[in-house]
Order: C-alpha cells, then sequence, then structure tokens
C-alpha cells in the first residue's frame, strides 16, 4: 500500500510528541494501518481465536454482552435492540461489528467493538469496545480490537477521512487504546454521559484519527481564531503536523444593548418538538427571521448533540443561545454541545461572552463542499466535574490542560 508523505511544519519541542515517536504509537490511519501490516508479516497476531466480523446471527449475543457491561442502562438505545444490530451485521454500508469470541472450548461471544460508517459525511464512529465481565480473561481483547480496527481503516479508506470515538474517563485504558489506534485526544466532555443505574454522569474524551488527506489535502489551512484559542490551537497543531496560524481580534462584545434586543428576539421564539427513536427526540428552536437551532436530545441522560445551526446573523444567533440557556432548566437538560467552525471570530466572541464553555478544538471536522473546516467545540454543562473519579491519560490530561480555562458550570 503506497502512502503520501506527511507534511511536517517547523514546531516547538513537546514532550509529549517525544514519548509518541519513542513508544511508536501511530498518528493517523495510514501509520496504523502500516504498523498492523508489519504485525502482521511478523506474525504478532497469533493467537487464537482470532477476531471475526459479525453476522446477523451474533446479534442477540452482542446485546447481551451489552447489558451484562452495564446492566441495561447504556445510554445509547439502539445498542440495546437486537433487530438494530441484526440489521447492521447484515449491511457492511452501514460499518462493520468485530466480534471475541473466548478462548475456551465455548467459543461464546465475549466482547465486540462496532464501528460505523457515515459516507455522506465520509466519518466513522468508534461506537464502543464492550467485554462481558465474565469473560475479561479470557479474550486478548487489545490485539483483537487491532484486528477490528485494522479491517475497517482498511476497508473504509477510500471513504472515511477521519475516525471519532467518545472515550470514557472511568478508566484510561481506553484512552490509551484509542491512542494506539492512531486516535489523538482533542475535546473534553464534561458529564455528558451516564452509563449506570446510579444516575452518575461522566465525562468523556473526544478523540480523531484522520487519513493524510483529510489533513493535508482537503482541510482549511487558514482558520480564523481569536486569540484565547492561541494555546489550544497550538496544542492541537503538535499532534497533526498543522501550520501555524495567525490569530484575528474581534471588534465584537456582547453589550447591554446586544444584550436587550437578542432578549427580545427570544422572548419570540418558537420551540418545535420531534419524536425519535430509541428514547430521543429533536428540539427546535426558530427565531420569527427564520433563523434555525436544532439538536438531538436523549431523554435517558439529559443531552443535546448532533447541532445543526442555521443563521449567519449575529444578532439572531445570539437570541437562539440565549433562549436555549433559559430553556435548558425547562427541558432538564444537562449538557449542550456545537461544534462551530473556526471561520467567524464574532461568533467564538459571542459564545464566550455568553458564558458557553470551549470544550475542545476539532481539525477537519466540518465539510463544505470540498473544503474541510476546523471546529470549535462549545457547549454547556450543569453538573459539577468530580476530577477525583475523573481518570486521563498523559495526552488526554495535557488536553484537559489547556481546556480547563474555559470550562464554566451553569
Amino acid at each position: 500500500m503506497q502512502y503520501p508523505e506527511r507534511a511536517t511544519v517547523d514546531r516547538e519541542e513537546n514532550a509529549l510528541l517525544n514519548l509518541l515517536k519513542k513508544k511508536r504509537i501511530p498518528s493517523n490511519v495510514e501509520e496504523f494501518l502500516s504498523q498492523q501490516e508489519t504485525n502482521f508479516t511478523r506474525n504478532v497476531f497469533k493467537l487464537a481465536p482470532p477476531a471475526r466480523i459479525a453476522n446477523e446471527n451474533d446479534a442477540e449475543q452482542i446485546v447481551k454482552v451489552n447489558n451484562n457491561v452495564y446492566k441495561g442502562h447504556y445510554p445509547y438505545r439502539d445498542l440495546l435492540d437486537v433487530e438494530y444490530v441484526r440489521e447492521f451485521a447484515s449491511d457492511a454500508n452501514k460499518g462493520i461489528i468485530g466480534v471475541y469470541d473466548t478462548i475456551d472450548s465455548t467459543r461464546e461471544v465475549g466482547g465486540f467493538l462496532m464501528l460505523s460508517v457515515n459516507r455522506d459525511l465520509r466519518k466513522g464512529t468508534f461506537r464502543g469496545l464492550m467485554v462481558d465481565p465474565r469473560f475479561r480473561n479470557k479474550i486478548h481483547v487489545k490485539d483483537r480490537g487491532f484486528e477490528t480496527v485494522y479491517e475497517a481503516y482498511s476497508k473504509y479508506y477510500q471513504d472515511v477521512e477521519l475516525w471519532f470515538g467518545e472515550t470514557r474517563t472511568a478508566h484510561i485504558l481506553g484512552q490509551k487504546w484509542m491512542e494506539e489506534c492512531g486516535s489523538r485526544p482533542c475535546a473534553f466532555l464534561p458529564n455528558k454521559d451516564i452509563f449506570f443505574g446510579d444516575g452518575k454522569r461522566e465525562s468523556d474524551v473526544l478523540e480523531i484519527v484522520f487519513n493524510q488527506k483529510a489533513l493535508y489535502q482537503y482541510r482549511n489551512a487558514h482558520p480564523r481564531l481569536l486569540p484565547h484559542f492561541k494555546s489550544l490551537y497550538n496544542h492541537i497543531a503538535y499532534y497533526y503536523d498543522l501550520p501555524r496560524v495567525d490569530f484575528t481580534t474581534s471588534n465584537f462584545s456582547v453589550s447591554s444593548t446586544f444584550l436587550r434586543e437578542a432578549q427580545q428576539i427570544a422572548d419570540s421564539c418558537k420551540l418545535g418538538k420531534k419524536q425519535g427513536k430509541y428514547g430521543t427526540y429533536t428540539l427546535i428552536i426558530r427565531t420569527p427571521h427564520h433563523s434555525r437551532l436544532e439538536f438531538l436530545v436523549n431523554e435517558s441522560i439529559c443531552t443535546a448533540e448532533q447541532a445543526f445551526l442555521t443563521t449567519t446573523n449575529t444578532l439572531e444567533l445570539g437570541a437562539m443561545l440565549v433562549y436555549l440557556k433559559s430553556m435548558m432548566e425547562h427541558q432538564h437538560l444537562d449538557y449542550f454541545e456545537i461544534y462551530i467552525p473556526a471561520i467567524n471570530v464574532e461568533q467564538q466572541q459571542l459564545f464566550l461572552d455568553l458564558g458557553f464553555s470551549c470544550f475542545g478544538y476539532a481539525p477537519a471536522w466540518q465539510r463544505e463542499k470540498n473544503l474541510l473546516h476546523d471546529c470549535l467545540l462549545f457547549g454547556l454543562f450543569r453538573t459539577p466535574i468530580d476530577w477525583n473519579n475523573t481518570y486521563l491519560s498523559d495526552f488526554s490530561s495535557a488536553l484537559v490542560g489547556e481546556i480547563k480555562p474555559f470550562l464554566r458550570v451553569i
């Protein structure tokens, strides 16, 4: 397999990059594929049984593993639906599920990894690596997982430009494993999820791995960013060899007059609701001038994500954000996130002035025709972070050091 040469830029010495090189941790899809092909040649993966790709007959056992891990409380309910899993496993256009049989004579499905694909967005998603607690000593899960990731990266190489996952912070093993798949932490999602019946909220780390075309051919290499984000951008740029950028100040700030006018529009906003599947629904905020902010709510954990914004007017945006902050309490929402392309410093200043947190920075995240824009991830969260029970890898910890100054509990 032939890969293009990596783009390189001059950069400051960085201890984490040196650690990556020392441990030979891959930093993109191509490096991971090359490393695994070397391992195959050296017969590193000689443990039995090897990973296999699930078929529709595995669906019940896959759901059983999920239930045994999370006791029926997994927040993304589609993975608890046997029919959904069966349909997914039978359609390669949706992605793949690697299943891991135990090494004893029973050959039960003791674990799985789902990798879903969205060809329209050219993105792939790590949907979860789960191992039944009964079989954690009977599955070589790390290497079996690598086999599944290799299968997905190579199978969908022409269709997917980035893979991402939201990794739990209840332990660091998942974060380290994602790093060895080529991913790097780009955002910290404070108290986004609830995984068990005790209702305790848990933060995630957004980790992303790119192929080289995404970063060095299609990415908009000239994002416009406020100076506030210089340290965060440089931190992410170290990981992906991104070029330096010029930072732009904004003459805009939220004044009392702006707030008064935004509130007047917010008072006239309408809220629509569309019921979805698996305990989700979509909320749509509309202004009288047809600007729109819509997002998906996961009712079981009171979180809002997959936000989509339709407006170019700063005042209209401000009105919808004012409405959103007021609405969150009435809708019992605990968490909200939205990706904003890094092209408008006035919008960035607006989010900061209205008390939104910045959760991170995702390069080459949003597609506009054949151009990929970097995005800042802004959000709101209501539950204070329990740092004593938040476990971070070295790379995640370094990122959180950049993010902490932007985190504000509402």
